[in-house]
């Protein structure tokens, strides 16, 4: 039996997820349908460059986003948090380390 990681106690500010690749697609075009522009998406979100950031590397997968954007986009288009969590293949999270820099680790 697979026992999966809940997301309730994570803070959603400092955790990047990666999801699978149709949910994750499915997401980021349900959002982008939701706007019908990327660049208003980006604003809405708080993303300067919604139509690279969010269009190209997050829709794309190149990298991991933050859980509270992914959070946000699911409760706009109604996608519950049960189903983003099924969907999550990797979860990263920063934390402060001397110096003033960010370590991203696994999880």
């Amino acid at each position: 039996m697979q026992k999966g990681v809940g997301i309730s106690g994570l803070s959603s500010e400092k955790t990047y997820v990666q999801l699978k690749d149709g949910f994750r697609e499915s997401l980021f075009d349900g959002a982008h349908n939701y706007f019908d522009n990327w660049r208003i998406l980006g604003e809405f979100l708080g993303i300067k460059r919604g139509d690279t950031t969010i269009a190209r590397n997050w829709k794309e997968g190149m990298n991991c986003y933050p859980l509270n954007i992914v959070l946000k986009i699911g409760n706009l288009i109604n996608i519950t948090k049960k189903e983003i969590e099924k969907n999550i293949i990797q979860i990263r999270y920063k934390t402060q380390i001397d110096g003033g820099g960010v370590l991203v680790e696994d999880q």
